[in-house]
């Protein structure tokens, strides 16, 4: 009997110990951030569906680092791809953002935030666990011409990340030890255009998600997935006299694009 009761004991402290170690395991803190360096070479291929249109747009992406300056990081993309009548063409995008993905102007973090390009994550300012978040809060505003008409501008967004797990990712480029990065945020941008002393206001208000697995060791993305629905406002009710708003415009979109990394 007393050595049933002294095996019961034992079975039960094992238990205990087990479950405190199960409970108290924490995952291993990683500094994400974007660690490059001149030469770099990333390819993508991305794609985007817009549901309700029989197109889908298809790009590769030719990543390179042109120059690093203390924290600065100066980023080259090619971007190749089709007009409407099917004829290539190709453009080249430079940005700068610092090691946590922060474009150097408000107008590049426009861009870059409307086009999701890849490795414009923005990371956190100190080592991160699993279930960790953050949250980055642009907000700008400022002037352009858009066919010589000047055009105000407003633009806000809230993303919020959450570094989630490890795992490995098999791409074209090859197979890597990755970080699961989890991406939701909303977005309004808001043009106003003055047209014979009156205005017509244009808003565009998104909301977004997606998944990303990047090289904890640099922080490159290696693949990406978003959705994102975008309604458009266009408010001519100045022009119109309609002081209701009644003559204001509006339309969704449902968006889904992909990244993922071709050749490094």
């Amino acid at each position: 009997m007393k050595n049933k009761i002294g095996s019961v004991v034992i079975v039960i402290l094992v238990a205990a110990v087990l479950w405190a170690g199960c409970t108290g395991t924490t995952s291993t803190p990683v500094d994400l951030k974007y660690r490059a360096i001149p030469g770099d070479s990333l390819s993508y291929g991305t794609r985007t569906v817009v549901s309700g249109q029989n197109t889908t747009d298809i790009r590769t992406l030719d990543m390179s680092v042109v120059k690093t300056e203390g924290d600065q990081i100066t980023w080259d993309t090619g971007v190749n791809f089709r007009l409407p009548n099917g004829t290539p063409a190709n453009a080249t995008i430079r940005f700068t953002t610092n090691s946590q993905g922060i474009p150097d102007t408000p107008e590049k973090q426009m861009a870059l935030n409307l086009m999701f390009m890849p490795n414009t994550l923005v990371y956190p300012d100190h080592p991160v666990r699993t279930g960790d978040t953050w949250q980055y809060t642009p907000a700008f505003n400022g002037t352009m011409n858009a066919s010589g008409i000047r055009a105000d501008y407003q633009y806000t967004a809230t993303d919020s990340f959450t570094y989630d797990k490890n795992g490995t990712v098999t791409v074209p480029a090859g197979s890597y030890e990755c970080s699961h990065i989890l991406h939701t945020g909303t977005s309004r941008l808001t043009f106003t255009m003055p047209m014979e002393n009156k205005t017509v206001i244009t808003v565009l208000e998104g909301t977004y998600s997606g998944d990303n697995w990047v090289m904890p060791e640099n922080g490159f993305l290696v693949k990406s997935d978003y959705v994102w629905d975008t309604t458009t406002i266009i408010d001519t009710s100045s022009i119109m006299g309609d002081p209701l708003g009644l003559s204001m415009m509006g339309s969704t979109s449902h968006s889904s694009s992909s990244a993922v990394l071709q050749r490094k």
